[in-house]
Formats: structure tokens, sequence, C-alpha cells
């Protein structure tokens, strides 16, 4: 019911994809307390504080079933759809990189038409 979203998977979809040193991970989950889901990963994290820069994750509650892509000899974890990616994307305020995230999907959709 996880699956990885914001950039790792917006190269999952784009290998190209131009962000490097980014230090937030965003995931997606169907549960509702996504706060037990993290204290399951690890007791240890806690809610950052604004002065923090460290690693963020970020997890996202997803409130409808639509499938991920699944894994793949490439990721071997579940990737959230190119949707939930564009919203990470956008949540980023990374606006010219989703822009040009859907520019390059529609291409790969046009191609295969």
């Amino acid at each position: 019911s996880v699956a990885v979203g914001g950039v790792v998977a917006a190269r999952h979809y784009v290998p190209a994809f131009d962000l490097n040193g980014l230090p937030r991970v965003d995931v997606t989950t169907l549960e509702q307390d996504a706060s037990s889901w993290v204290a399951r990963l690890d007791p240890a994290l806690r809610p950052a504080t604004p002065q923090e820069r460290s690693p963020v994750l970020v997890v996202h509650h997803r409130r409808r079933g639509a499938p991920d892509e699944p894994p793949s000899p490439r990721e071997p974890h579940p990737v959230a759809s190119p949707a939930e990616v564009l919203l990470d994307l956008y949540d980023l305020r990374l606006t010219e990189q989703a822009d040009d995230f859907v520019q390059v999907l529609r291409r790969k959709r046009d191609d295969h038409v």
C-alpha cells in the first residue's frame, strides 16, 4: 500500500529528469493514518521542525486506489502513478521540472499511439 513518488518516481518515468541533491523522499500510501506507517518503518522518525534542513520523508495519503506502477528490474519498489508524481513536483514548487515531466510523458504517449 506504499509507493515511492517525487523525484525518485519522476526518474523512473523520465530517466533524464534533471534534479539532483534534493534531500526529500516522497511516498504515497493508501493508509488512513500515514504516521502509523512511518512509525512501523522506523520508530525513531519524527516530524521535522521548520528550522531543520536534514533529509525529509514526506508521506502523502492517497484517497483512492489508483494503480501504481509495479516494481521492475530497474526499480525494485512500487512507484506512484505519474499523476501522483506530478502533484509531488508541484508541491515541491518545481514548476519548470513538472512542466517538462508532462511534456516528456505526452511525447512518449504520442510515440506509442
